[in-house]
């Protein structure tokens, strides 16, 4: 039996420890991998039931969506064969409004059907659900017009009263527009929802050249603010200037045009402005810039810088809708095309507040109207300040203490002139009846050198039209109504 040195012993304990520790990390390597092959089972396991239920849910909403689509298709087909009982089944609403603007609408499609003007078998365009409110964007063609239209639905569960399980159209639900979205282009901001974002785009480059070419035109001498332009869905239709900020217009939605409504006013399938928006958004603009160029003027309410004032805001919405190259026939138009491009502003920039028309055409012309020829003064169009002098005689004697202003349009120099304005001062009945419309006005010049306007004019009273001749006197500068 040999002797062993410590070294020997230590190294065998070594070798005998390394050994353990081998066949321990084997066991702890094995239960490790059965853990995690444990731990993927239950991980599979549960992604399988996950994916399950998400397949599930898909497969409920996708069902609830067609279900929405298949009811819209059920009153389209009512629509499309004229089957009253089946369009009416999916109506469903407490408001009697609503019942019967939907069968005025009912009517109307039926109206449109049997003329052959409209196709009612166009696509579904967007569909969106919210809880149990559903929105469908349809297509419609109408006289050869692509329009979009959006109806509304509710789904009602087995315990809604009134109501069996199923998808109903009910009002417009206009909270469910879609997100509030910003959009900037040049010297403009568009605030809108989601539904009119196709509209947005459109307007953006449309007025930003409106609000920076109208200051241009008429040389404005300090920079617009920025125009905020607002898309609201709120009834009724308009477009009008917000009374909180002087900069903000608002513009009720297009889509909420229906096929009862005007087509003009209707959203388009290509985005295009409707006529009627356009219309009023060119005029609101062009009112605006035209107050910012004459320095926020505020004319006296009769004198012909009002009507001035509204004759540059006419032209230049006539050139926002027609471009600078299609002549304006209008009064402003007229000395455009004789005097050249820089009139509207030489003239915005000396209209004063009791600015007469004498100092107009001094203005632009050099001579005063009594040195224009009758031949020169019929060149003008003069239609529309005499429909302004009729509608204003209604407007002042409707407004407390108008009738000094009323009586400052005749001419009370000439005898008889003011017992004739006295007397429709103070008779009721004057202000009320519709104001004659002006057809034709005729200049002319008698031997004694005094200048008259005859103007043809007709009104209705009742059924029946009847034509007046209303004569006018130039006097002190501008005209002065004589009968």
């Amino acid at each position: 039996m040999g002797i062993k040195l410590d070294w020997q012993v230590e190294s065998e304990n070594s070798q005998t420890l390394a050994t353990e520790d081998l066949e321990g990390r084997k066991r702890r390597h094995r239960a490790r991998a059965r853990l995690l092959v444990l731990v993927l089972l239950v991980v599979c396991l549960f992604g399988a039931v996950v994916g399950s239920i998400v397949w599930r849910w898909h497969e409920v909403e996708d069902q609830f969506k067609q279900d929405l689509l298949d009811t819209v298709e059920v009153e389209r087909t009512a629509l499309r064969i004229g089957d009253y009982d089946s369009f009416l089944a999916v109506q469903r609403t407490i408001s009697d409004p609503f019942k019967i603007e939907q069968g005025n609408r009912y009517t109307e499609y039926q109206n449109l059907k049997r003329q052959n003007r409209i196709d009612l078998t166009r696509p579904i365009l967007d569909s969106a659900i919210r809880e149990r409110t559903g929105r469908v964007v349809l297509e419609e063609v109408k006289d050869g017009i692509a329009y979009q239209t959006v109806w509304f639905y509710w789904y009602y569960e087995d315990g809604d009263p009134e109501a069996e399980r199923g998808w109903r159209r009910v009002p417009d639900d206009l909270e469910f527009w879609g997100d509030s979205n910003d959009l900037e282009r040049g010297s403009i901001r568009i605030t809108y929802r989601d539904l009119d974002e196709g509209l947005a785009k459109t307007l953006a480059p449309r007025l930003n050249d409106w609000w920076t070419n109208g200051c241009v035109l008429l040389q404005c001498t300090t920079a617009l603010p920025t125009l905020h332009l607002e898309i609201v869905a709120a009834r009724p239709m308009s477009v009008e200037w917000s009374t909180n900020s002087p900069a903000t217009l608002r513009m009720t939605s297009p889509l909420l045009a229906s096929i009862i409504s005007p087509d003009d006013e209707r959203a388009r399938v290509d985005n295009s402005i409707p006529p009627a928006y356009a219309r009023l958004l060119s005029d609101q603009l062009a009112q605006r810039i035209v107050r910012h160029a004459t320095n926020n003027l505020a004319p006296i309410t009769n004198a012909d810088a009002a009507w001035f004032q509204l004759e540059l805001a006419r032209w230049l919405a006539a050139v926002y809708q027609n471009g600078p190259s299609v002549p304006d026939t209008g009064f402003t138009g007229a000395l455009v095309a004789q005097y050249g491009p820089t009139i509207p502003a030489i003239l915005a920039h000396t209209l004063l507040p009791d600015t007469t028309l004498d100092q107009i055409m001094i203005a632009a012309t050099g001579l005063d109207l009594a040195a224009l020829s009758p031949d020169q003064l019929n060149t003008y169009p003069w239609q529309g300040y005499f429909q302004w002098r009729l509608d204003l005689e209604s407007r002042l004697l409707r407004q407390a203490n108008g009738g000094g202003l009323f009586l400052a349009l005749y001419d009370l120099e000439t005898p008889g002139v003011s017992d004739i304005a006295q007397q429709r001062a103070s008779d009721p009945a004057y202000s009320t009846r519709p104001v004659p419309q002006v057809t034709a006005v005729t200049i002319t010049r008698d031997a004694n050198g005094q200048t008259f306007a005859l103007v043809d004019t007709t009104r209705t009273d009742g059924s029946q039209t009847i034509s007046e001749l209303v004569q006018f006197r130039l006097s002190g500068g501008t005209w002065k109504r004589l009968t």
